[in-house]
């Protein structure tokens, strides 16, 4: 099992998944009757969510409160132990011995608690969990609000749905780093943090990528500080890119004369993603994304994962079929599947969950996730596109009310204000507000026979006025208050081919046999390429998700299709999707 976060990493930790016990809370009583201090009545697989199978309980009825229990002992160490959860959906509060000492809300990123005044500890670790099942004002993504899934929302994710560990660590340590890459200079900023205990203390930086190692000693002068890395041979080969995933290990060391006090290693790749002439630019060289839908949805975990290696597993599928990155959709996914990414060269839009009620409530709750999202992914080379919006879910009518998109603008300004290094797309797919990538969704490419659509869609691939002037979903491309200014255009989301021999699927195109299958395929992307104007697409989905079978993977992520025959059709542009079989 990789580290929980193996951006920065120490070695001194303890997994806590595994059984803990359970129970449903629906009549909210727990508080009242002390049930930190109380057997629970059931056992569940952490970090797997009640609705699924692999948490042992496998039920799908709504219990919105939720109580988990563990007993843990904790070493006795004069330094600092820290309690992390990965993702607990929704809210949640954290007792030790009975004593709340944490509250946290927000279902897709994680947060941490500091328990060093248990140290030495026979401990129980109790949580109370509410995720308001009907409620559309909560980060909920694809997650149905009603009691059963239905079009493209699916079963929802209750409770723990990520690891649980405890991390030991010295006083004196490293807090956090942030890496500004620059591809032109060959060069990395590191930004670094450190406990103020550290001040006055040594930092050994030992960097190494491929051939080339360098070693580094500071005096640690002040809690904040940057060092700017330069890598003296300036060779392509040092650079990040899908075809060449480029990472340098990087090791930090906190000693003095008597002792070493903190060890962390972590890793950055060098690359810079930025826009000219209306294409995407990877290293300042033209990058044609090939992207698929990614929802990160699992037929016996729904949004966890059963092993770290099945992350690895879609990534290398997706590179085998020739696609050279994925839009997360609706999901914030797991930093090992963002390692992965980095380590094989994958590019990722990452996204957020969306809300589906537009209040105050809600645009608070999705500031704060975005805060914590770009707070934790950061540092990852393999995410070049932050997307807040999607298709206008929560901003109903957005394009034309003023408050909707000065809302939309703000949350585009604000990401850029964390990080302005990567694109951010605020509205994807229609009535678009403000996006470093104008991506519009189109599903109108009909079936095979569907002669006039088809050459209809064809041709409105092609110009830049035909792709403006466009409806997509019977939308405006752009919000009232919004136009083009030559941004790069992708199709974002189109195709939805359904395919299942085994039952009848749903998709927004439908065949019966592979043949079919890839001769659809063929013909959209084809079309695509016809455009000098698009310079990137992504395709939907990956795999089949519950009562949406239009993967090009099926619900176990097995090929529905032969793979190469899929690459063969990505390849046709010869652009940026690699050449070499992933598995």
């Amino acid at each position: 099992m990789l580290h929980p976060v193996m951006q920065f990493r120490r070695q001194d930790y303890e997994i806590l998944n595994g059984e803990w016990e359970f129970d449903f809370d629906d009549n909210d009583s727990g508080i009242k009757e002390l049930w930190f201090d109380k057997k629970l009545g059931m056992i569940i697989n952490v970090p797997y969510p009640y609705q699924s199978k692999l948490s042992g309980i496998n039920n799908q009825d709504i219990h919105d409160i939720l109580w988990y229990r563990k007993a843990v002992h904790l070493k006795n160490t004069d330094g600092c132990i820290l309690l992390h959860f990965e993702a607990v959906d929704y809210r949640c509060d954290i007792y030790i011995n009975g004593t709340h000492i944490a509250h946290h809300e927000g279902g897709h990123i994680g947060f941490v608690c500091d328990i060093s005044d248990y140290r030495g500890m026979d401990i129980i670790i109790t949580l109370r969990v509410y995720d308001p099942s009907f409620d559309k004002s909560i980060t909920r993504g694809k997650q149905t609000w009603d009691l059963k899934p239905h079009d493209i929302w699916y079963t929802r994710t209750s409770g723990i749905w990520q690891s649980v560990w405890v991390e030991y660590k010295d006083k004196i340590s490293l807090n956090e780093v942030r890496y500004y890459p620059d591809d032109l200079t060959y060069s990395n900023l590191v930004e670094m943090e450190f406990s103020s205990e550290a001040v006055g203390k040594k930092l050994k930086i030992d960097i190494a990528c491929i051939d080339y190692h360098k070693e580094i000693v500071l005096d640690i002068q002040s809690q904040r500080m940057t060092y700017k890395f330069v890598v003296d041979n300036k060779d392509d080969k040092y650079l990040w890119t899908v075809d060449n995933p480029a990472l340098f290990d990087v090791r930090y060391v906190i000693y003095d004369d008597n002792s070493v006090y903190d060890t962390v290693d972590s890793y950055f790749g060098i690359r810079t993603i930025c826009a000219k002439d209306g294409k995407v630019l990877l290293n300042h060289k033209p990058f044609y994304q090939k992207l698929v839908l990614n929802q990160g949805y699992t037929k016996d975990g729904l949004l966890s994962f059963e092993k770290d290696e099945d992350y690895l597993s879609d990534i290398l599928k997706m590179k085998n079929m020739g696609f050279n990155g994925c839009r997360l959709h609706q999901k914030s996914e797991s930093s090992q599947f963002l390692y992965y990414a980095d380590k094989y060269g994958f590019v990722v839009w990452q996204e957020c969950a969306a809300f589906y009620e537009f209040n105050d409530i809600s645009k608070k709750r999705l500031k704060k996730e975005w805060y914590e999202i770009v707070k934790r992914d950061f540092n990852h080379p393999s995410i070049i596109a932050w997307t807040p919006f999607n298709e206008s879910w929560g901003l109903d009518g957005v394009y034309k009310d003023v408050q909707k998109q000065d809302y939309a603008h703000e949350i585009y300004q604000y990401i850029k204000s964390l990080d302005n290094t990567r694109f951010v797309n605020a509205n994807d797919g229609w009535e678009i507000v403000k996006a470093d990538i104008v991506g519009f969704h189109n599903y109108e490419h009909g079936q095979k026979d569907e002669k006039g659509k088809y050459q209809k869609y064809c041709h409105d691939l092609k110009t830049l006025d035909n792709i403006l002037n466009m409806k997509p979903g019977q939308h405006e491309l752009f919000a009232s208050s919004t136009a083009y200014n030559g941004e790069p255009i992708m199709i974002t989301e189109f195709g939805g081919i359904a395919y299942n021999k085994d039952s009848n699927a749903w998709g927004y195109t439908t065949v019966n046999c592979e043949e079919e299958f890839i001769y659809d395929y063929r013909r959209m992307i084809e079309a695509i390429y016809t455009s000098d104007v698009i310079c990137g697409f992504c395709y939907t989905q990956l795999t089949d998700v519950e009562q949406e079978q239009n993967g090009l993977l099926d619900a176990l992520h097995n090929y529905k299709v032969d793979p190469l025959k899929i690459r063969e059709i990505n390849d046709m542009n010869n652009e940026s999707s690699g050449d070499k079989s992933y598995e």
